[in-house]
């Protein structure tokens, strides 16, 4: 064979080995590269998407959206389609129901139960205790609080509201309800279906509030009151005996609202009928003096 056809295959020989060479490559690249994104998704989902694969077998029906850091305790369940983002706390034997969003930082704790589609905001904290004391021996003595916290379904409850369980029993959130945030609930108080409870409001243990009730801002509502179905309570106004179904009181104390806004309307005059009262004083001092100079 000439020297020339000689070099010629050993240049096509090592050009074939070269090219699969190349095809073997590549396909271990790709397959690097896959693994990569694998492992890159594996570790994100486990980051930021919850670990539904770390959750026991008992909470829940179907796999719910469980945001790392969050806590599930022992024997609670957990409807399909809810979320719980990180920081969650649920405690022991909670009942959770389905298409709930509960976010960062929520408490339930144990024994409390909720239905469906209910919204928890950051902070939230259903079943802390009562407060309830005892004076005994001259000293302030914890009440057990034994009773749960249970909320119906299409709740939404605002940022750092808090619902205290029932000392015995339940404290009761019933259908639809909306609550702003920084609200406080006290035990065994029941409040009724599609209620509005605006911010920073305070609600004392054993309250009755009735269905479609508005409770404006700030007010303040005191132990053992009821209030009826549709009744109207407004910003900032102290409730300390009942309100009629459908009533309208405002003011601190409450009072019905029509007199509340007289009286509001009559305020900024108080300091000239201050100074009339005075004039009219006065005068009729003098003329009294007057009177009594001429009787003797």
């Amino acid at each position: 064979m000439p020297p020339s056809s000689a070099r010629s295959g050993v240049r096509d020989a090592l050009s074939g080995w070269l090219r699969r060479l190349s095809i073997v490559l590549a396909c271990m690249s790709l397959l690097a590269f896959a693994v990569w994104i694998g492992y890159l998704d594996y570790t994100v989902r486990r980051q930021f998407s919850g670990q539904r694969w770390e959750l026991p077998s008992h909470v829940y029906a179907r796999p719910v959206e469980i945001y790392a850091g969050a806590h599930v305790s022992s024997g609670a369940k957990i409807g399909r389609g809810t979320i719980l983002y990180p920081g969650v706390f649920v405690g022991e034997e909670v009942r959770i129901g389905e298409e709930c969003i509960l976010y960062s930082n929520v408490t339930v704790r144990e024994g409390c139960r909720m239905g469906n589609r209910v919204i928890l905001h950051a902070g939230a904290v259903i079943g802390a205790d009562g407060f309830g004391f005892a004076l005994e021996g001259g000293r302030r003595v914890k009440i057990p609080q034994v009773g749960i916290v249970e909320i119906g379904d299409d709740v939404e409850i605002g940022a750092n509201t808090t619902i205290d369980r029932a000392t015995l029993g339940v404290t009761r959130i019933a259908s639809g309800v909306k609550i702003d945030n920084l609200v406080q609930i006290g035990h065994n108080t029941v409040v009724g279906a599609d209620t509005i409870i605006v911010a920073q409001t305070g609600i004392s243990g054993s309250c009755r509030i009735g269905s479609r009730v508005v409770l404006g801002g700030q007010v303040g509502v005191a132990d053992h009151v009821t209030i009826g179905d549709g009744a109207q309570v407004g910003a900032q106004s102290g409730v300390h005996r009942d309100v009629a179904p459908g009533g309208a009181v405002l003011g601190a104390p409450a009072i019905p609202a029509p007199e509340a806004r007289r009286t509001m309307a009559a305020l900024p005059r108080l300091p000239e009928l201050l100074r009339a009262v005075r004039t009219l004083e006065r005068r009729v001092a003098e003329l009294e003096r007057r009177f009594g100079d001429q009787g003797r």
